[in-house]
């Protein structure tokens, strides 16, 4: 190899060392088909960029496809899109990716439904049990499972004890405007 090639592909690899190894084979194999300079080789920049779109996609379509991505900062149809390709990313990326995140944020999102702010706490507090049930247990770091799983049932004694008094309310309200709440009528099977 010539010094102008081995030059090429050092900075090449210094520009995308901090990329999961997937990404940049994922990037690398799609510029053997589609590499908008050809002729030429892609700059390194080509290839830092490229990397950098791959990964944010991977990890939107990760976190779309665990139920994690909060979804005030896309468009509907951007969402959309996403949900309907979610699953591209290689299940390798998808669990670093998550434990990744649940390390990073743990503490915060804890501590945020723990100081009463449940309106902005983290989607894995209040997602539902089917969403959370499909989030690989690997992707929890250590004691991160129950530490969550314990905010969750504080979450749903919270929504349900909340729904309760709603309803006490209302019944409260209608009785005090002299309105009668029918009350459910019991069947007897024993007699049919």
């Amino acid at each position: 190899m010539d010094d102008d090639r081995k030059r090429w592909l050092q900075i090449c690899a210094k520009a995308v060392a901090k990329f999961d190894e997937q990404i940049i084979v994922a990037v690398l194999d799609e510029l053997l088909t589609d590499n908008k300079a050809n002729p030429f080789w892609p700059t390194p920049q080509d290839i830092f960029e490229a990397c950098k779109k791959k990964e944010s996609r991977w990890q939107a379509d990760t976190f779309v496809k665990f139920g994690l991505l909060s979804t005030q900062r896309w468009s509907p149809s951007e969402v959309r899109d996403m949900r309907r390709n979610a699953g591209i990313a290689p299940a390798a990326f998808e669990l670093a990716t998550l434990r990744r995140h649940i390390n990073d944020n743990l503490e915060r999102m804890l501590r945020l439904f723990r100081d009463g702010y449940r309106d902005d706490c983290h989607p894995i507090i209040t997602m539902a049990e089917e969403v959370f049930a499909a989030i690989p247990r690997a992707a929890f770091p250590e004691n991160a499972h129950e530490r969550i799983v314990a905010a969750r049932g504080k979450y749903a004694a919270a929504v349900q004890r909340e729904a309760n008094d709603s309803a006490a309310n209302r019944a409260r309200h209608l009785e005090a405007c002299g309105i009668e709440i029918p009350k459910p009528e019991v069947r007897d099977e024993r007699h049919h």
